[in-house]
């Protein structure tokens, strides 16, 4: 979607969400019985904090909430739990709820924490893992 992932306000992201062409979207992808994506780091290097939509202390605050990286920009604990509900709010697209109610969930890639003691990636919480060759 030519949206933002997180937004900075709540109210934002409903105006967004509430917009015809992107409430069209978002009502398609609930109906999908299969989703392909790829999970992304709860550090520096994610996708999300080189676009602007969060920076280097909401990841600190992330990682210190037990976040391990990110499942469709919605940051998540080792147990498939959202970290911060506060910025859940504020991430538009597919909640994870949706996600597990697929009938199948294929993720092109995963990722580890880069934290002594607690890495853990996302095979337990999401999908099947695709490896490409």
């Amino acid at each position: 979607m030519p949206t933002p992932a997180i937004l900075e306000r709540v109210e934002t992201k409903n105006a967004i969400e509430a917009d015809r062409s992107v409430s069209a979207v978002l009502d398609e992808a609930n109906t999908a019985d299969t989703y392909l994506f790829s999970a992304g780091p709860a550090s520096e290097v994610s996708i999300h904090v080189h676009s602007g939509y969060v920076d280097g202390a909401q990841i600190a605050k992330l990682q210190k909430l037990g976040a391990v990286g990110d499942v469709l920009g919605r940051y998540i604990t080792s147990d498939g739990d959202i970290a911060d509900p506060e910025l859940d709010q504020r991430t538009l697209g597919l909640s994870l709820a949706r996600l597990r109610q697929a009938a199948a969930q294929h993720r092109g890639g995963c990722w580890k924490r880069q934290a002594p003691g607690r890495q853990s990636d996302c095979d337990q919480s999401f999908g099947h893992r695709l490896d490409y060759r």
